[in-house]
């Protein structure tokens, strides 16, 4: 710290329980109490501006700790914790952190942070509220996760990880041409560069555990701005079945 006028109007600030707003005009810094109204005046000329880290929660959660706080450059804040309704969960914050609750340090920057949370099926409630999804009286969000407003045969939790849209009868995920022999080529529609895709084949569908994956067509990431893929693979042998099916995953934040 460049005044140890300034560390000492930070530490007035923290011991106030009440919550104090920051006010520089200058050299001049004000404390304000954020109840009483009463001021406290600092000389800090040559002083840093104090920092602000600020947590915004998306839709399907809230906080427990500060939400707004003022630090000196390089400060550490103190913890704050992701809480989710009822049917959901945390996912993740904005930077790219899984950790909660956290705890921010060495703060070089005015900061905002955002939580993110999902449903206990795994949708974002972000997307749920993208179209027009909310629970309703005595609901949770995980209640969402099986309905199916426009009668598709399909919850929404299906449909979001096939990446269809919920309000849209017509919008579904499907094969548009199948060639088998002597190569393999499927091709699929509606993808999406967040979504991977295998094909899966079977000599016996009703058999537990009867679908292997067909080498090569695991996991296959279509392209930035894609809306169909072409599927291909050399020719399985005779034995290994006449069934197919195409399965789709959201892809992790990790993966590229």
């Amino acid at each position: 710290m460049t005044s140890a006028v300034f560390e000492k109007a930070f530490a007035l600030g923290m011991e106030n329980p009440r919550g104090m707003t920051w006010n520089r005009h200058g050299s001049r810094l004000y404390i304000m109490d954020a109840t009483t109204r009463e001021a406290t005046q600092f000389n800090v000329a040559g002083a840093v501006d104090p920092l602000q880290l600020r947590y915004e929660p998306g839709p399907g959660g809230g906080f427990m700790g500060e939400t707004e706080q003022w630090l000196p450059p390089g400060g550490e804040g103190a913890p704050v914790e992701a809480v989710p309704e009822t049917g959901a969960r945390f996912y993740r914050w904005s930077d790219g952190r899984m950790d909660n609750p956290r705890t921010d340090t060495e703060i070089a920057v005015d900061t905002v942070v955002r939580a993110y949370f999902e449903s206990d099926g795994g949708v974002p409630i972000d997307w749920y509220q993208e179209h027009g999804f909310f629970p309703g009286e005595g609901a949770s969000w995980a209640h969402l996760d099986m309905e199916d407003p426009t009668a598709k045969g399909m919850p929404l939790r299906s449909q979001f990880i096939a990446a269809l849209d919920p309000n849209d009868p017509v919008s579904r995920f499907s094969i548009t041409s199948l060639a088998i022999g002597p190569a393999i080529m499927i091709r699929v529609q509606p993808v999406r560069a967040t979504r991977r895709y295998t094909v899966e084949v079977s000599a016996d569908p009703s058999a537990p555990d009867g679908w292997d994956s067909v080498p090569g067509l695991v996991d296959v990431i279509p392209g930035p701005g894609d809306t169909a893929l072409t599927l291909e693979a050399p020719a399985l042998p005779e034995e290994t079945g006449v069934f197919f099916r195409v399965g789709v995953r959201v892809s992790s934040p990790e993966e590229p």
